[in-house]
């Protein structure tokens, strides 16, 4: 579990003044260290050999000609990972260090590194991501997340913040975290809430009362933010996220969150849900990424379930793995929803929720809910298979 772990440094230091410095400094903040010599081409060659992504990273890019690609170079052979990235270099440019800070960069120090700086940088970051951590119970969080876009995973993020707040009768609140382009607002035939993005924007904000009122109120126990496209969304951050849910623990039972895959807001949720859901599809891609999200989620997250969920079953012919071999490959339960393109069209039109129509993509929606921590234990009565509940 990340909260009983000790979160790990790796550094690649080409001047042994600056690894003397980092030895020195880092133990305070009970980090797990490994110095080596080299730089951010060191790096990438090792990168490939890892088992999991270290929790912070500090690269050395002197006379590196362009930082941002050896990065991504970087990005490409490490495993998948919610990594802190701190560069070091020779050169004091404004302009590479606030293009360095727009690629998600946590800083960028100048060597030989101060002292100061380095602790100032460091209580910067370690609290930053430890207070995205600390922000709620896990056991109220629920992550549902795709292994690639497209899956689904919306769709069934809807129906669980709906299973679970009438359902399980839970004061919930569901997360739309999709800033490009994000639609739940739209399943409830309601106006987008353009102050979720103030909170991820401005974490100092947020308070009870400013909470109160950008929530949109679906019903008497389920509660929406969603804020559509925005068109500006670099400045919102996890800081904003962490905000929210730790004031959400006020009133809210269970918090439901629809990530998009592939963004970075937002994706340390899936190091601190108690119950993470991943919606993928019978593809060798799909699995690949399905994989990767599982061992990272177990390697560094704090979710004691991993629900795996198979969707658009019967969609293709062609292309596919059977069940029995996704099943064998991930070595976890399978639940499976059909493809019902009808029945997801009719449930958006009519603002109506999917779990209510007598489909079988209905009662697979429910076997997702009964894994939940907030299920009833229910009696497998005479009647439970004639009502499906």
């Amino acid at each position: 579990m990340a909260m009983n772990r000790t979160e790990t440094v790796l550094a690649y230091l080409q001047n042994k003044q600056d690894a003397t410095l980092l030895q020195s400094i880092l133990p305070t903040y009970k980090l797990q260290i490994d110095i080596k010599i080299g730089n951010i081409e060191t790096a990438i060659t090792d990168a490939s050999q890892w088992t999991v992504a270290p929790d912070y990273i500090i690269l050395d890019v002197s006379q590196i000609t362009d930082p941002i690609e050896a990065l991504y170079n970087l990005a490409q052979e490490a495993p998948d990972g919610e990594t802190e990235v701190i560069m070091v270099g020779e050169v004091n440019d404004i302009e590479m260090y606030q293009r360095l800070l727009q690629q998600g960069v946590s800083d960028y120090l100048i060597s030989p590194i101060d002292e100061t700086k380095l602790i100032d940088t460091f209580e910067k970051v370690v609290d930053r991501r430890r207070e995205l951590t600390g922000s709620i119970d896990p056991k109220n969080l629920i992550v549902v997340t795709g292994s690639r876009g497209g899956v689904g995973a919306s769709t069934v993020a809807t129906a669980l913040a709906e299973i679970v707040s009438n359902h399980h009768q839970k004061k919930t609140l569901l997360i739309d975290l999709d800033i490009h382009g994000g639609t739940q607002y739209i399943s409830y035939d309601v106006e987008p809430s353009p102050g979720l993005y103030e909170i991820l924007q401005s974490p100092q904000r947020v308070d009870a009362l400013f909470l109160e009122r950008t929530l949109i109120k679906v019903n008497e126990n389920l509660a929406l933010l969603s804020a559509g496209a925005i068109e500006d969304g670099h400045e919102a951050s996890d800081a904003g996220l962490a905000a929210l849910l730790s004031q959400a623990r006020q009133g809210i039972d269970k918090v439901v969150i629809d990530l998009p895959r592939g963004q970075d807001l937002g994706k340390g949720s899936l190091l601190m849900a108690g119950t993470v859901v991943i919606v993928c599809t019978l593809t060798l891609a799909s699995l690949r990424e399905t994989l990767s999200l599982i061992d990272y989620v177990e390697n560094k997250g704090n979710a004691s379930k991993i629900i795996i969920v198979t969707n658009r079953i019967g969609e293709h012919k062609a292309g596919i793995i059977s069940l029995q071999e996704f099943s064998k490959q991930i070595r976890k339960e399978v639940i499976q929803l059909p493809f019902d393109p009808r029945s997801v069209t009719q449930s958006m039109m009519q603002a109506r929720p999917l779990t209510s129509f007598r489909k079988p993509i209905s009662e697979g929606l429910f076997r997702i809910g009964d894994k939940l921590d907030s299920a009833p234990i229910r009696n497998q009565g005479l009647l439970s298979k004639f009502t499906g509940r």
